[in-house]
């Protein structure tokens, strides 16, 4: 498995990224195919390229948001998934995020969006969560909150481990909230 660092050149994320890709072609070619050696050894090349691609750190918000989408796949389409939306909102965070600390200047950044607005709703409804005792209320309050706009990477963050709390999935998880914190530790608030 590749050691984390926080930092790295987004050649070797773009390599990564490439390899992953390629490598989840062709593992979908033979998916079907009849057991054999080379299926056996494209499947294999693609979990490693996977394993690869993920424990790559991103070099940018833009990685992450890529890294998100590899990861959920074809469920940020899926309409019939009552997570669909939020995972859409989630990436969209990163990316709009990314424009303002680029210098990008609003309305731009932000496709029109009012940002005192969203940081003001995100931060009520984070006091309802927070002061939220009873189980039905709080599931209601993670809801809202999920399905907000978040104003800033801390936020991001707060979001994804709300959706993947109480999940037995990889470790892909810590790696994508790893490469948040790592820009998320530089933003101002």
């Amino acid at each position: 498995m590749t050691t984390y660092r926080a930092t790295t050149s987004q050649s070797r994320f773009n390599a990564a990224f490439a390899n992953h890709h390629a490598a989840a072609t062709a593992a979908a070619t033979v998916q079907n195919h009849p057991d054999g050696e080379v299926r056996s050894n494209i499947l294999v090349l693609a979990v490693t390229a996977a394993d690869t691609f993920f424990n790559t750190p991103a070099p940018s918000l833009d990685a992450v948001a890529i890294k998100l989408e590899k990861y959920w796949g074809e469920a940020l389409f899926d309409d019939a998934d009552p997570h669909t939306a939020m995972r859409q909102i989630i990436v969209g965070d990163l990316r709009r995020i990314e424009r303002l600390l680029a210098g990008v200047e609003e309305p731009d950044a932000t496709g029109g969006m009012d940002l005192e607005r969203v940081d003001h709703d995100w931060a009520d409804a984070l006091r309802e969560y927070e002061r939220s005792e009873i189980a039905a209320l709080k599931q209601r309050a993670e809801t809202k909150l999920l399905s907000l706009r978040a104003p800033h990477l801390v936020d991001v963050l707060k979001k994804l481990e709300l959706l993947w709390a109480g999940t037995t999935e990889s470790g892909v998880h810590l790696l994508i909230l790893n490469d948040l914190r790592q820009f998320a530790d530089r933003q101002p608030q």
